[in-house]
């Protein structure tokens, strides 16, 4: 059997699993992200590099392996030629390297990281709760299927119950209006 603490994990808790089923997460980077560093980040829906950020994934320079599904994920971010080079290597890149080979989604200077990357999690944010959950659940377990047919069944059933929801809803009658959606009480 496999345990939480077999997985790398603490407290009981699936990093991986709560990442993923979360609300949208921005992970930010403005040093070293090396190790669990990395590997904690990678299941984040986008991932924002300072230049002064440096990544690597050093498993391999202290004999051990990746963890935290990171073998998968550096596959699905990477490709495998990119993720087999930097995994195998375990060489440090940085920032901007790792935005080239799509480790990082964005690389800005240090002095905007936090703004650029708060402005990123602001954007989505204005979305609706519900379909931002739904929308990840429908990358994550469609990432690797390869029958076409199941990933359009789970995309109208979820298609279906957003066609009820007060979020479409509120969609609709703001298109009508000619405003923005509102999709939450704004704090005032």
């Amino acid at each position: 059997d496999v345990c939480s603490s077999d997985l790398g994990m603490t407290g009981g808790v699936d990093w991986v699993q709560f990442l993923r089923s979360s609300k949208p997460v921005v992970a930010a980077v403005n040093g070293p992200a090396v190790g669990i560093g990395i590997t904690m980040i990678l299941p984040c829906d986008q991932i924002v590099a300072s230049t002064s950020a440096k990544f690597g994934s050093g498993f391999i320079k202290m004999g051990l392996v990746p963890e935290l599904a990171s073998s998968r994920l550096y596959v699905q971010r990477l490709g495998w030629g990119k993720a087999s080079d930097f995994v195998l290597s375990g060489r440090i890149i940085s920032g901007s390297e790792a935005a080239q080979i799509g480790l990082a989604d964005r690389v800005v200077e240090p002095e905007q990281l936090v703004d650029t990357a708060v402005d990123v999690a602001r954007s989505y944010a204005a979305n609706p709760d519900l379909q931002l959950r739904m929308i990840k659940q429908l990358l994550t377990e469609n990432s690797l299927e390869t029958d076409l047919s199941l990933v359009q069944r789970r995309e109208i059933e979820m298609l279906n119950r957003c066609y009820v929801s007060a979020e479409h809803k509120e969609a609709v009658a703001a298109f009508r209006e000619k405003r923005p959606p509102v999709f939450r009480p704004q704090a005032g």
